[in-house]
């Protein structure tokens, strides 16, 4: 049960996602793979299919109660965060 003052509880402090994490869903993808990278995050989750490549958006609280397993990256995401600003920036030169 949450506290009056709005602290976060270690169960939710757990199920936080950060842009690069891997994680599993509940429910595999129509080409059989449940395993996804979270590339987004926020009011939306925004997850890439590891097998096919497809984007999934889904609500967060959604997301949260499909979620079967998560592997943080060790990184905590900056490395995805720097290969997109890097392709952004050699797109603009082209």
């Amino acid at each position: 049960m949450g506290s009056i003052n709005g602290e976060i509880g270690e169960q939710q402090r757990a199920c936080a996602l950060a842009p690069g994490d891997r994680v599993r869903l509940k429910k595999p993808h129509p080409c059989g793979c449940a395993d996804f990278v979270v590339t987004r995050t926020g009011a939306d989750v925004k997850l890439r299919c590891e097998k096919c490549g497809r984007v999934v958006l889904l609500d967060s609280g959604k997301a949260k109660k499909q979620i079967k397993a998560r592997y943080p990256q060790a990184d905590g995401g900056q490395k995805e965060a720097q290969n997109k600003s890097a392709s952004q920036a050699d797109g603009k030169e082209a």
